[in-house]
């Protein structure tokens, strides 16, 4: 090429190259990396195009049509800038009706306008019109937080698009993101993923919230095991709390353990007027755990249910009313049962049903609990007899459209003395008011139960008979005391 190129070429080629023949781009590229002259102009555009979008997704967000009248008579303006090549009527208008938002206007109308000579007066109104929008007028949204992902001890946020919106060290932190399980030392965690994208602070856009959901493989972690951590869509740390009730205060004392969290909760009721975030903590190695509800702007314990055994909380749908409610379970360790329970979570307060007085169990804030329903189920005789583990377990809830449950209570967890194959679970199904309808038991727990009778142990029969006799042993708390199933009506 043996001339220089124009302003408007060396404007096309910074803020247009996709509008360029691959043989102009190449040409004129080339030509730039030899002359001095146009390259030195080239690098003039590239930052005011470099500043202008810096200043445009450095900016707080301000909402557009607050500042629409403004933009309005700022478009006149910048149009009357133009020279002897006049640019679409309403440019900047245009522009950003074609991109969906002012920012993208902006944008648009920046590059649109780079295709136009201008004169020299005409050029300084331009920048100056241009630096009155990208400072005052139409500052940027923060980039909205769409996923997260921890990766060989690094934590990186992404936004919709994938691009990585900032990065932070994670070291300990088990693999996983927001889109996946997270691997612990005993498998999957599943639903307790300890990165979690929700919009819960009053703050624009999303928010990622953090904690740990496995035992720390590191003597150093970057984040405190005991803590939940709030994040902004930019990265900044909104808040960070640990939570200990202070009711076991005196049992953290003298058991010298830590408080852990086990699972985050957040939702909000059609027509609510704020949105709910919990908390549930559990005290280990020991056996107090805590459900909270937590206020989102700050963090800060707002009520909370105590309880002696480690609860697993989830919501749920409750067909009677509608509302939003919560169901935990788990084992009462001060009972060595399952126990499945029902919360209201606007009434969260007390401690949950125990053999005897709370502070028996380090609890020091009186008996007394917020259920709106608790229910605790019997040990096969197979597990008495076998099971080297004091306890069942609730394996698994699923629950039907019209609010029934069926309840997996595991049996034989732990029975090597005997013969390592040998398990099973009885299922309960409850009806929508959590009554229980009926009892059965898996092939697997029939299954152990022949080989065993082959085995030559003298046992009780799995049948029907003794189905309605665990049905019978299904025990519901009144508020003073456990009554079977048929004394109560839940």
């Amino acid at each position: 090429m043996k001339r220089h190129l124009t302003e408007t070429e060396i404007d096309f080629l910074v803020f247009n190259p996709g509008e360029l023949s691959q043989r102009e781009r190449q040409e004129w590229t080339a030509h730039v990396d030899r002359c001095s002259i146009c390259r030195a102009h080239h690098d003039l555009a590239i930052q005011f195009r470099d500043e202008v979008n810096a200043k445009l997704n450095q900016s707080e967000s301000r909402d557009d049509s607050a500042i629409a009248d403004r933009i309005a008579g700022t478009s006149l303006a910048l149009q009357l800038s133009f020279g002897s090549l006049k640019p679409p009527d309403d440019l900047l208008g245009t522009a950003v009706e074609r991109s969906g938002s002012l920012r993208g206007g902006l944008r648009r109308f920046i590059e649109t306008a780079a295709r136009y000579p201008v004169r020299t007066a005409g050029a300084g109104l331009l920048a100056a019109a241009l630096i009155v929008l990208t400072n005052f007028l139409l500052p940027s949204p923060p980039a909205e937080l769409h996923t997260a992902r921890i990766h060989n001890g690094i934590l990186t946020a992404y936004d919709e698009n994938g691009n990585a919106l900032w990065t932070k060290p994670a070291r300990g932190m088990p693999e996983g993101s927001t889109d996946t399980d997270f691997m612990g030392p005993e498998g999957p965690v599943g639903p307790s993923k300890p990165l979690i994208v929700a919009d819960i602070h009053s703050r624009a856009g999303t928010e990622l919230l953090l904690f740990w959901a496995s035992i720390p493989q590191v003597t150093d972690p970057s984040f405190s095991p005991e803590s939940l951590y709030c994040f902004a869509s930019n990265g900044d740390v909104l808040w960070v709390n640990a939570y200990q009730p202070k009711e076991f205060a005196e049992f953290a004392k003298e058991k010298k353990g830590s408080w852990r969290i086990n699972r985050v909760l957040d939702f909000k009721d059609k027509g609510a007027t704020r949105r709910h975030l919990f908390v549930s903590t559990f005290y280990t190695p020991f056996s107090p755990s805590a459900l909270l509800e937590i206020n989102p702007e700050n963090g800060l314990p707002v009520q909370q249910y105590c309880h002696f055994g480690y609860m697993h909380p989830t919501t749920f749908i409750d067909r009677a009313t509608g509302k939003t409610r919560i169901m935990a379970f788990g084992t009462n360790n001060a009972l060595s049962r399952p126990f499945l329970l029902k919360l209201d979570p606007e009434n969260l307060s007390g401690f949950g049903p125990t053999a005897g007085d709370p502070l028996r169990y380090g609890y020091s804030g009186g008996p007394g609990g917020s259920e709106l329903l608790y229910i605790t189920f019997p040990r096969t005789f197979l597990a008495d007899r076998f099971d080297l583990d004091r306890q069942n377990h609730i394996g698994e809830i699923l629950q039907a459209e019209d609010g029934s449950l069926v309840v997996e209570v595991r049996e034989l967890q732990r029975i090597s003395r005997i013969n390592p194959q040998l398990r099973g679970s009885v299922h309960y199904s409850l009806d929508p008011n959590w009554r229980v309808s009926s009892v059965t038991f898996s092939d697997e727990l029939l299954q152990s139960h022949r080989r065993l009778l082959r085995e030559g142990h003298v046992l009780p029969p799995l049948d029907s008979a003794y189905a309605e006799e665990l049905k019978n042993a299904v025990q519901y708390w009144n508020g003073k005391t456990f009554v079977p199933f048929q004394a109560t009506a839940p």
